[in-house]
């Protein structure tokens, strides 16, 4: 009862009731002035945009490709097949840029002896180093270029990729653009065509969902190569990322730094004298922490890597899932998440949570991370097939011969497209500014949480090789769950205790090989396995940052490398949480 309408849509009731009169003949002029020039912008708008989408697909690379085409040849009264050529742009991701060239064999060989070389010096300097201060300190610098030249060079190839990748942006983008301007000019033009379908709701709500679903394919598919053009700018700063670490485990940096954090420290102090920085009353140090239970910081990331180990199975078994098909092309994204951006989301977004309660924003957090599409298509071949036949000469004799045909076939291809975006993508929008700051302070702390000490004397971060969480086992190919951290350094580099105890056990077995277990005698145990050398046998006492190993590939191991487990009150834990980094 008195009630009043409105529409959206140009030339739609504005006000009143089914029953009043209409507007004027003026009014009605005039909205139909308004209605043209709107389509005339909208015309105006997509060809704009479609100029736009050609001019960057003309700077996107070509190849040369044959194109048959089918012709009738008069002398020999039949049908045959003329070979063409044609240019025709490169897929972004057939682009030399973006495919990994494989190194020739020698090539590999080359540098697997190179490396072995190189191992096998630092392996030496280690056991040397610590009878000079000076030749640790030049060791030391030493690993800090290296990281640092690695990602110097991870960072240039990923600047390289991300300026060749722009035509391919742009043509995505004004493509996208062009669609959607041609959604809404049909739509308008449907108005235009149809005046008494202004003045029904329904009418018009289902003519505009007609129209977008005839486009839904085709703007899906804009989109998606717009978000795969994407991927070379998030590779980007990946790499800077990388350049970070490893300018952060410069020894200059890093007193530089202690200065800072001093400065930062008083500053936090005085502050937290006055007031809470958050609603709850937590400090700064509060803010600095992980708040939730060890078992459900714990469960969220088995969960997390679980549910991305079971992506990598689905994407490997589709050929034995989805059988019929003739050819699997596969463009697939990057699986994988840095476990403290995870971390610093949860506990800045719901701080002492409970994974129960966090379970389904973290599968919308996952579902938001991967996309996994399966579309078949079927192609239109031609091979060539020799055929017999007959023929009768002058004199009435029949005779056979052979002649080559081409045939067309229908060939089934099935695509496996993984969209993939970074977790830093997914979770920066969904944060308020509070929340941002909390996060940026836990990403520095790693959580303040630790329990242990670091067993090296640089970040072993960066080096690691497997993390701690669900895998596809190396060796067996299947769904395995890795309960310790893998760190890949050089075979000799020294072992330190990350807490002072008891060896609680110290031997040799098939699967961890010469390995070591520290306790407290307080329900928390550090394994250091796969190592060259043990220093210390079971039952002595070791004090924290001890020497008690070296750097070894012994056991079921497949190259030099440092297993790490650590055990709190008989519960495994991840070490990229609880044990100390830097």
């Amino acid at each position: 009862m008195g009630a009043k309408l409105k529409f959206s849509d140009d030339g739609a009731k504005k006000d009143g009731t089914a029953g009043e009169a209409g507007p004027p003949d003026g009014e009605k002029t005039a909205k139909h002035e308004k209605h043209e020039k709107k389509i005339s912008r909208l015309e105006k708008n997509h060809d704009k945009y479609g100029k736009k989408r050609d001019r960057a697909r003309g700077r996107q690379p070509t190849k040369k490709t044959k194109v048959r085409g089918r012709c009738y040849d008069e002398s020999k009264n039949k049908a045959k097949t003329k070979i063409r050529f044609a240019k025709e742009p490169v897929p972004m991701d057939e682009a030399k840029w973006n495919t990994a060239k494989k190194p020739s064999l020698p090539a590999r060989g080359a540098a697997a002896l190179a490396t072995a070389g190189i191992n096998k010096l630092h392996t030496k300097v280690y056991e040397a180093e610590h009878e000079n201060a000076g030749t640790q300190a030049a060791h030391r610098a030493e690993l800090v270029g290296e990281s640092a030249y690695r990602g110097a060079k991870k960072l240039a190839h990923g600047a390289y990729r991300h300026a060749r990748n722009a035509p391919y942006r742009k043509a995505a983008k004004y493509e996208t653009k062009s669609i959607k301007a041609r959604m809404e000019l049909d739509y308008q033009k449907a108005l235009k065509e149809n005046p008494k379908m202004k003045s029904n709701t329904v009418s018009r709500h289902m003519q505009r969902h007609k129209i977008k679903r005839r486009y839904a394919e085709t703007l899906r598919k804009a989109k998606k190569t717009g978000e795969t053009a994407k991927k070379a700018g998030s590779a980007v700063a990946k790499a800077a990322q990388t350049i970070t670490k490893a300018v952060r485990r410069n020894p200059i940096f890093l007193l530089q730094a202690g200065f800072l954090l001093l400065i930062v420290g008083a500053v936090f102090s005085m502050f937290g004298m006055c007031m809470s920085i958050f609603s709850g009353g937590a400090g700064v140090l509060g803010a600095a922490a992980y708040a939730a239970p060890d078992g459900d910081i714990d469960k969220a990331e088995l969960s997390y890597t679980e549910w991305e180990t079971d992506l990598r199975l689905e994407i490997q078994n589709t050929e034995t899932t989805h059988v019929g098909h003739d050819e699997y092309r596969y463009s697939i994204g990057t699986i994988g998440h840095d476990p403290h951006e995870l971390m610093a989301y949860l506990t800045a977004a719901y701080q002492d949570f409970a994974y129960a309660d966090i379970e389904n924003a973290l599968r919308e957090i996952f579902g938001a991370q991967y996309s996994l599409e399966h579309t078949p298509e079927t192609e239109t071949k031609t091979r060539t097939e020799t055929r017999t036949g007959t023929r009768t000469d002058d004199v009435g004799n029949v005779e056979e011969y052979e002649y080559d045909e081409e045939v067309e076939y229908e060939w089934s291809v099935l695509n496996v497209t993984l969209t993939a975006v970074t977790l830093t993508e997914v979770i920066l929008p969904l944060m308020e500014s509070g929340q941002l700051e909390q996060y940026f302070i836990l990403m520095q702390t790693k959580g303040a949480r630790q329990y242990a000490g670091n067993p090296f004397t640089v970040n072993w971060l960066p080096h690691v090789t497997s993390h701690y969480g669900y895998r596809i086992h190396p060796e067996t190919g299947a769904k395995d769950c890795h309960r310790g951290t893998d760190i890949g350094l050089p075979a000799g580099t020294p072992i330190r205790a990350g807490i002072g105890g008891t060896v609680t056990a110290a031997a040799y077995d098939g699967e961890y090989g010469n390995h070591i277990v520290v306790g407290d005698g307080n329900g928390l145990e550090l394994k250091y396995a796969h190592c060259a050398t043990l220093m210390y046998a079971e039952g002595q006492s070791v004090a924290k940052g001890d020497i008690i190993a070296t750097v070894g590939n012994t056991g079921d191991s497949t190259g030099p490398h440092l297993h790490m487990e650590i055990v709190k009150d008989g519960t495994y834990l991840n070490p990229a949480y609880f044990v100390e980094s830097n």
